[in-house]
């Protein structure tokens, strides 16, 4: 595989039960790339997102994520890969700085990034303290997005990733995105907020029926 190539995918089946989630996909995806990914309800995106995370078996087809097939290589995407879906996966009863400093351990990433990270969210040293059971909506979803930033994935898997932010919360993690892609940081996002979400990708594709359907070129303004 190419080096700047972060996923390939080809002719990929994955079937939830008897039914097809993903029915022929065929993508590619560069390194760098803001791939902004749209379709309708139950058109498979989600479970894309899912299977390249390694979170899904695929049935058919051959898939590779950074170089790495998804089939029978999937444990060394670990610390490489990281999704965000409509749930935060945080510990309520740990507080919020207390989540990424156990992710970033958890991911063996370096510890430095953990201040740096908290500071580009704006999250402040009274959010830092609470328990994530009570902090708000966007609160808890900044501290999400923190414990994907401090793991320093080369790839990112974005499920509604604007859900529950405020303004300023919005227009942050959009500047997040922007610097990551600049850096060679590789993003699929999946959201139904196409205005906001055109802005950030540098390529769009449409999903229906657990397939894709169009492939946008590199310009999707």
């Amino acid at each position: 595989m190419s080096d700047n190539k972060v996923i390939s995918m080809e002719n990929v089946i994955c079937l939830l039960g008897n039914f097809p989630a993903l029915s022929g996909v065929n993508l590619d995806v560069a390194r760098g790339e803001v791939l902004a990914i749209y379709g309708p309800n139950g058109a498979g995106k989600t479970t894309l997102l899912r299977v390249l995370a390694g979170l899904v078996q695929i049935n058919h087809g051959k898939a590779s994520v950074l170089g790495s097939d998804i089939v029978g290589e999937r444990d060394s995407l670990a610390g490489r890969v990281a999704i965000l879906g409509h749930s935060n996966h945080l510990y309520a009863d740990l507080g919020a700085e207390e989540n990424v400093r156990f992710f970033a351990k958890a991911s063996r990433s370096d510890l430095n990034l953990l201040e740096t990270t908290l500071e580009k969210l704006q999250i402040t040293n009274r959010v830092r303290q609470s328990k994530v059971s009570q902090l708000s909506t966007g609160q808890a979803r900044r501290v999400a997005i923190a414990t994907l930033m401090v793991r320093s994935p080369q790839l990112w898997l974005l499920d509604e990733p604007h859900s529950g932010l405020d303004a300023k919360g919005r227009e942050l993690f959009d500047g997040i995105v922007e610097d990551l892609s600049k850096q060679g940081t590789t993003i699929l996002i999946v959201s139904h907020e196409v205005d906001r979400i055109e802005k950030l990708a540098t390529r769009r594709v449409e999903m229906v029926g657990g397939t894709i359907i169009s492939h946008g070129g590199s310009d999707v303004a």
